[in-house]
């Protein structure tokens, strides 16, 4: 099992976008992303989990961060990182506009394990401003050597 979380993201599941107008092209874009090299899941699939999930609640976190995910009948967790440089304006608590959206694809075995690492992300993401951080960065292996960075210091594992 997976138990790093810094083994989830790649420069390939990472994408630098302008602007995309609505929520549905967000989470639209982040299953493609979640899609890519992968089988078990399909775009449209990986759309839909996300979807429901966002139904529960939003999962935008503040400070321009939302944790888009879902449990899903995969073996092996896996992320994907989208980076707009205009935010989208979507059920932040801070009102603010939403500019990192890191998705995750997570097994539904192990839903403890799976829970103590998104509060630890969580927490990674209050400790700095992300946002701001990553909107200095244009390319993948940047934005993902800074995620891998910044967990490294919180010790999410």
């Amino acid at each position: 099992m997976v138990s790093d979380i810094m083994t989830l993201l790649s420069p390939e599941r990472t994408l630098f976008v302008q602007e995309l107008e609505s929520k549905k092209r967000v989470f639209d874009t982040l299953a493609k992303l979640l899609s890519y090299k992968q089988s078990q899941l399909t775009q449209d699939e990986i759309f839909d989990y996300l979807i429901d999930r966002e139904k529960l609640g939003s999962t935008t976190l503040g400070g321009g961060i939302a944790l888009p995910r879902a449990r899903v009948p995969i073996p092996e967790p896996y992320a994907a990182l989208l980076l707009l440089d205009e935010g989208i304006l979507i059920d932040s608590p801070d009102k603010q506009p939403v500019t990192v959206f890191m998705g995750l694809m997570l097994p539904e075995s192990s839903p403890q394990l799976y829970s103590d690492m998104i509060s630890k992300l969580m927490m990674s993401f209050a400790m700095r401003p992300v946002a701001e951080e990553l909107a200095e960065t244009s390319e993948p292996e940047i934005a993902v050597n800074y995620m891998e960075i910044l967990l490294q210091q919180t010790k999410v594992a």
